[in-house]
């Protein structure tokens, strides 16, 4: 989607919003990626991650259910500190999942089909780790939901364990993507270590 803005901006500069006129002097395209096997680096959360927990996902990690099978929380529960930080791993991944099975590449197994983590690191950028806003899905549907960010460190593994945290910075984490939630920044980058022995 991005490339196709790019060439429609590259060929028409100017466009209107309401009453306002604007006119775009330059535009380049830019694809941050993570680096090479041996890269480390930081990533946030621009915006705050969506991760609702479905009662299967629940039950893989031990949680409660009960506000699931009472109707309170409708078919989910929102991720919370108190949930332990592997049904927060584990959404992420999954959710990542679904993104290259739709979108990916298929030479490369699926981040579901490694055991290995994602990120080294999960830091809470926010004080109290998660808080609630109103969204709005759709025209007649109000919710308050849950949210998280996090600033998150990565080693690139191998060209596998690249390609994953490519496409999450690409596409973002969590669920509820399309509406804005779990896009990733890299706020460093740097290069493999090269030994001096």
């Amino acid at each position: 989607m991005l490339d196709d803005l790019i060439d429609h901006f590259g060929r028409n500069r100017a466009f209107e919003v309401g009453q306002m006129r604007f006119k775009i002097a330059d535009i380049t395209g830019h694809a941050p990626q993570v680096g090479e096997a041996g890269s480390t680096g930081l990533m946030d959360t621009g915006t705050g991650v969506f991760c609702a927990i479905g009662r299967q996902l629940a039950e893989e990690h031990g949680l409660d259910t009960s506000e699931i099978e009472e109707g309170v929380s409708e078919t989910k529960m929102y991720w919370r500190p108190k949930h332990g930080m592997e049904p927060l791993q584990a959404a992420i991944k999954r959710s990542l999942q679904q993104t290259h099975e739709q979108f990916g590449d298929d030479y490369y197994p699926g981040p579901m089909e490694v055991e290995d983590p994602l990120f080294t690191e999960f830091e809470p950028i926010k004080d109290d780790v998660t808080y609630s806003i109103k969204f709005q899905p759709a025209t007649a549907v109000d919710r308050t939901v849950i949210l998280s960010k996090w600033r998150l460190g990565y080693r690139v593994r191998d060209e596998t364990h690249r390609y994953h945290l490519n496409l999450a910075l690409d596409a973002g984490i969590g669920q509820r993507r399309e509406h804005g939630f779990g896009f990733l920044n890299l706020r460093e980058q740097n290069p493999p270590r090269v030994n001096s022995t």
